[in-house]
């Protein structure tokens, strides 16, 4: 069998490197030469096509024609909401894909509607799991919002309409630091058309966010163990928001520290509501169904839905997944997914980006940045190496360089606990790479889970 992948990141390097053990051939589509996609390609006799755009519907159906792969799955959110899986099953009709089309994936491009869909469960079961918000369009409603937010004293949230890559979600406190603040940054964003008609003005959450990254068909749903995410750039969840610095996540059948059975209960109930609510209204939704969660002192309350795995939840998915990746897959394009098809490891897992010293970082873009990654060291300590925007130096030698301003490589491991699992990372990074490289050397610290289960 064979898989056609479409992105560039160190997900896409995670799955790859799966299908490839499985001894799938892995077809990429990536607009540049990712080491772990180039030698996944290779080692599993796929291809590797470098593409002007991996959100370019016209370029990835002829990538898909020409790979004749087997099956699509495809997790960038650009390349979902831009028709990717539509033109696929328009020019390649006979290969199987397990991810949503466009339509099917506006649940994450379009943040009226996951929050249209919320409020309606809200109504339904007379419950209050969506923060309060106000979706606003033009200048007078975004001003109105944050006014009658401030008059309550209130912190708001403020999340553009469309997709941003998780980089332009501002929170008054560490992103904003007044009211007035809000205002001219929900302003800037509403005359910004680029990131979708409107603004989601919401109250701030105060609690632990969480991930629930759910497989399914379209019908069943199976809920893998939750991550919990580092969204902000430096140690201490300080600095500009991120992609994700890093995650982790307890065994089969723990709970995050901060998390009890009801609540694990709560969220599977809710998402799947919302996967029936796709379903009545007649969406192809099928591939990963990713819900953002926060645990706060009024219960659960619903962050926002995503069309598919998430980055760097993925590659925690990819470490922990006990199943052949390929059954799933194809069990998800034929709808024939079970309960009991899926299984986890009993393991920990964590996973840690490594950064340039620009990224995230407006107007202090550099490089590229020169690094070096000595793969036997880092797999002495037990750990794998998922190169995302980086390309090799001379061939097959250990030197790479950054590409462009996003995040570079991620190494994860697995091991009884999450911290020992971090420790595994921590000393692969020592003893296993060279350069001006960033990390957050707190992601998955002990103190820091132990504190979080503090506040249960």
């Amino acid at each position: 069998m064979s898989v056609l992948l479409v992105g560039n990141g160190g997900r896409e390097a995670a799955i790859a490197d799966r299908l490839a053990a499985e001894g799938e051939a892995v077809h990429v589509a990536a607009q540049f030469r990712n080491p772990s996609l180039t030698h996944a390609a290779e080692r599993s006799e796929g291809q590797f096509y470098q593409v002007d755009s991996i959100t370019d519907p016209r370029l990835i159906a002829e990538v898909a024609v020409a790979s004749r792969a087997d099956l699509a799955w495809v997790n960038q959110d650009d390349a979902l909401a831009n028709g990717v899986i539509d033109a696929i099953r328009q020019h390649a009709p006979a290969m199987a894909v397990a991810s949503p089309t466009r339509e099917g994936s506006r649940i994450e491009w379009d943040k009226f509607y996951g929050r249209e869909i919320m409020s309606e469960i809200d109504y339904e079961w007379d419950t209050d799991y969506t923060p309060r918000h106000v979706l606003a369009s033009d200048a007078d409603t975004a001003i109105q919002a944050i006014d009658y937010f401030e008059k309550e004293g209130t912190g708001v949230v403020v999340k553009p309409r469309g997709l941003t890559g998780g980089k332009l979600v501002k929170v008054m406190g560490p992103h904003l630091r007044d009211y007035a603040a809000a205002v001219n940054y929900a302003l800037s964003l509403i005359r910004t058309s680029k990131y979708g008609d409107g603004v989601s003005i919401e109250e701030r959450l105060e609690g632990h966010e969480f991930t629930v990254q759910a497989l399914t068909d379209g019908q069943t749903l199976i809920m893998p163990p939750e991550t919990y995410d580092y969204p902000y750039r430096e140690a201490g969840d300080k600095g500009p928001g991120t992609g994700g610095m890093g995650d982790f996540a307890f065994p089969e059948g723990s709970n995050l520290p901060f998390l009890n059975d009801s609540d694990r209960a709560e969220t599977q109930r809710i998402m799947g509501r919302v996967l029936e609510k796709l379903q009545e209204r007649g969406q192809d939704f099928k591939g990963v169904l990713y819900g953002s969660f926060f645990k706060t002192d009024r219960g659960i309350k619903v962050v926002e839905f995503n069309a598919r795995i998430g980055d760097p939840e993925g590659i925690t998915m990819m470490e922990l997944l006990d199943t052949p990746l390929i059954d799933i897959l194809h069990k998800i394009a034929r709808q024939e997914l079970e309960p009991d098809d899926v299984r986890f490891r009993r393991m920990a897992s964590a996973a840690i980006y490594l950064v340039s010293p620009s990224y995230a970082y407006p107007g202090r873009e550099g490089g590229p940045y020169c690094f070096e990654v000595d793969q036997s060291e880092v797999t002495r300590h037990l750990c794998n190496v998922y190169f995302a925007a980086a390309e090799n130096i001379g061939g097959d030698s250990d030197s790479y360089h950054t590409v462009g301003n996003s995040r570079t490589v991620a190494l994860a491991a697995n091991a009884p606990t999450p911290w020992e699992a971090r420790g595994r990372i921590i000393r692969a990074i020592r003893d296993g790479v060279r350069g001006k490289l960033e990390f957050r050397n707190d992601i998955a610290d002990e103190g820091y889970i132990r504190r979080l289960a503090q506040n249960r």
